[in-house]
């Protein structure tokens, strides 16, 4: 669903890794069409030093999201720009031993993991459209906290929390009409 007047000036998707370009190009359409702005993919980009945890057998969320603000060059991208990084690891934060996605809302940046995403499917992960939906639903999620939006008691709207990937499945990838509301005027 469109977002209209929401005044977003870009969203910028930042692959850590080698993530599938189909996967890439699909949450880049799908991002622009929700959000009604400009999305671009970002050169791939390194593991930020030092994420793996080697106790947990994990990376570090905190750590992306300091990486994908820390790499604005300017200072005004700030105000105008969001970021979200797509990893294919393990996340974890110290409240949570598996991380779906993670947001800063005050920096505006955002991070998926695909790694807990997989569906129980013979299909190539960017090939299965069940995968792909749980990724797009998670972005638009951690997206649209670093609107300060949050979690929604309606279990159809993105926003409503998801602990595990078959609670993305219930839900649906766009914004509850409450949610669209307060959208607009953010």
């Amino acid at each position: 669903m469109l977002i209209l007047g929401v005044d977003v000036h870009s969203i910028v998707i930042v692959p850590f890794g080698d993530i599938p370009k189909t996967l890439l190009d699909f949450l880049r359409e799908e991002l622009a069409f929700r959000f009604g702005t400009e999305v671009s993919v970002a050169d791939p980009e390194s593991i930020p030093e030092g994420a793996f945890d080697r106790h947990r057998s994990r990376y570090r969320s905190s750590l992306f999201l300091r990486h994908l603000e820390e790499e604005r060059q300017d200072v005004d991208l700030k105000e105008t720009e969001r970021r979200i990084g797509i990893v294919h690891a393990d996340l974890y934060n110290p409240e949570s031993d598996v991380v779906l996605g993670e947001a800063d809302p005050v920096d505006r940046v955002a991070v998926v993991s695909l790694a807990s995403l997989h569906p129980e499917s013979e299909a190539l992960p960017e090939e299965d459209l069940r995968f792909r939906t749980r990724v797009l639903k998670e972005a638009v999620h951690e997206l649209g906290h670093t609107y300060q939006l949050d979690h929604c008691g309606n279990p159809k709207c993105v926003m409503y929390l998801s602990h595990a990937p078959n609670d993305l499945d219930q839900k649906n990838a766009d914004f509850c009409m409450a949610h669209q509301s307060k959208l607009k005027r953010r």
